[in-house]
Parts: structure tokens; C-alpha cells; sequence
């Protein structure tokens, strides 16, 4: 009987929280605080929700946006991307075409978090950081793919998701 390791889980929340802080530096480093660094567009979207209460402190505002950014999206995105499409596309493709596929495809839906958002009903596109952003989410469901890919598993890729969010929103609510 194989013995259960938690090695496969520390370093794939390691990797996703490298992942995170790296974003975070490519994101400060071309467009610093603006509107064109999307930790910036995602923190506007979280102060812009109605969960968002400006007499709350801080850390009650991380929590209402942070715990279900660490259970619905990395359970629900990953068991839709790295499992069921992912799987789905291995039967008409080869591997590396269906990686290719997800990862494009999880990258572009990630646009709705910066690059084509909406502000006061109008729709605001960010062609170039946008962009960068799509590559850079599109590079993170590579990471996930490979983490899933070496533990045969998806609990590990959900755990590295769970981490890139909470780096994130750590970063976001800390540090911009």
C-alpha cells in the first residue's frame, strides 16, 4: 500500500505562489500602479463589488474576497480544465495540442479578470497588458498541467491554484 506524501502539495503551493509574486514583478515592473497592471483592475473590481464595505478593516475585506477565491475557482477550474477538458481534448489530439488548447483557452478566459472588463456598464479593453496577462494565466495553466501531469493527480494542482489565489489577493490587498 503506498504511503500518502505531502510533498507533492508543498511544492506545488510553492510553485503557485511563485507564480503569484511573479505576475506581481512583471506586472509592477511595465506599468507600475496603473490601470494597465492587472492587480490593479482586480482590486478596483473587488472595492467596485457590494461585498465590499470600506468601514470593514482590511483582513475581514481579504477574507470576503479570499476564501472563495481558494475553494470555488481552484476546484471548480480545475476540474473543468485540467480534468474534464483537458481529457476530453486528449481524445481528438495529441497531447501537447490539447495542452496547448486548455492552456490558450484558460488563458483567454481569464481576460474578464483584466484586459476586457467592464466599468459603469461600458466594456474596457487593455490590448497590451491584456494581452500579457492572457500569456501570463495561459503560462500559470502550464504550470498546473505539469504539476497535474508529475502527481498524477488533481488535488496537487488545486492546492498550487489555491496558493497562486491567496498570494494574489494577498498581494493585492497588502501591497497595492
Amino acid at each position: 500500500k503506498k504511503c500518502f506524501s505531502y510533498q507533492p502539495y508543498i511544492a506545488a503551493m510553492l510553485l503557485g505562489g511563485i507564480a503569484a509574486l511573479v505576475c506581481y514583478v512583471i506586472g509592477i515592473s511595465l506599468f507600475e500602479l496603473t490601470d494597465d497592471n492587472w492587480y490593479v483592475t482586480i482590486k478596483k473590481f473587488y472595492l467596485n463589488n457590494p461585498a465590499y464595505n470600506a468601514s470593514s478593516p482590511l483582513c475581514h475585506t481579504f477574507l470576503i474576497f479570499t476564501v472563495p477565491a481558494l475553494i470555488f475557482s481552484p476546484v471548480g477550474e480545475e476540474i473543468f480544465f485540467r480534468g474534464f477538458f483537458q481529457e476530453s481534448l486528449k481524445l481528438n489530439f495529441t497531447e501537447r495540442t490539447s495542452t496547448f488548447i486548455e492552456c490558450t483557452c484558460f488563458g483567454l478566459i481569464h481576460l474578464f479578470h483584466h484586459g476586457l472588463i467592464s466599468n459603469n456598464g461600458n466594456v474596457v479593453f487593455f490590448p497590451l497588458s491584456g494581452f500579457i496577462w492572457a500569456v501570463l494565466m495561459a503560462s500559470v495553466a502550464f504550470m498546473f498541467v505539469q504539476i497535474r501531469k508529475h502527481s498524477n493527480s488533481l488535488y496537487p494542482t488545486i492546492a498550487s491554484h489555491a496558493s497562486f489565489n491567496l498570494s494574489m489577493n494577498a498581494i493585492i490587498f497588502f501591497l497595492i
